[in-house]
């Protein structure tokens, strides 16, 4: 796991701004209705309208903006219903890579996973470490992807969870707690080979995360079929 990796092609600039206004977007910075100025935000992301006319297209084909003819876009009606949704493909998506991996999953992919927890352990017992543990937790969650070795599920799955901002959890309370107390069960049906079991753990996390960023959003203002304004 710590071999030397080729370097990844830059992202295009405009999948860049597309990325930051998802997230803005989904962590509730513009509320529903808000005009969505390419000029505006060129200014405020300090690069050129090309890239943001491509990132506004690219939100108003997910969902996530509206085309006014001749006027640009407008943020789109996101509630509570849309998170939910999101979060149960999710969680089907994760529970099917998670089976597959306990089938496949190697020894080294294993050792690295018992890092990383331990890691997240020890950070978790500290405070002001919220973002390495949500790394780590990344990686964490990576390698039993990758250990699945189906790429079409895993397309499907980035489609899904790129509507919740990997920085996002952190805002959330009792992510670390849900996230430090599941880990460990996930990993004994991987090195078992318990498929079945493997599914339904990773169901239950995905779906039990889900659960506290609806909480969280909800104490945030969201409703169920409209984000406040």
């Amino acid at each position: 796991m710590n071999a030397l990796r080729k370097p990844q092609a830059r992202p295009k600039l405009g999948e860049e701004v597309a990325r930051s206004l998802r997230d803005a977007l989904m962590a509730g910075a513009y509320p529903h209705g808000n005009r969505m100025g390419v000029e505006e935000l060129a200014e405020q992301l300090q690069v050129s309208t090309m890239p943001v006319r491509e990132a506004l297209i690219t939100l108003a084909n997910e969902g996530l903006l509206e085309v006014l003819p001749r006027r640009g876009f407008r943020v789109a009606n996101i509630g509570l219903q849309d998170i939910e949704d999101v979060f149960k493909v999710h969680a089907f998506l994760a529970g099917l890579l998670a089976e597959r991996a306990a089938q496949l999953i190697t020894a080294e992919e294993l050792t690295e996973l018992k890092r990383l927890e331990a890691q997240i352990d020890e950070w978790s017992s500290s405070a002001g470490f919220t973002q390495e543990i949500e790394e780590a937790n990344f990686q964490f969650h990576r390698i039993i992807n990758k250990a699945a070795d189906s790429k079409r599920l895993e397309w499907f799955l980035r489609a899904a969870t790129r509507f919740v901002p990997r920085r996002f959890y952190e805002a959330v309370p009792g992510w670390i707690e849900e996230t430090v107390g599941q880990h460990p069960t996930i990993m004994t049906a991987l090195e078992t080979r318990d498929a079945e079991e493997a599914k339904r753990l990773m169901e239950l996390h995905v779906t039990d995360a889900g659960l506290l960023v609806i909480s969280h959003l909800e104490s945030e203002g969201w409703t169920r079929n409209l984000q406040a304004s």
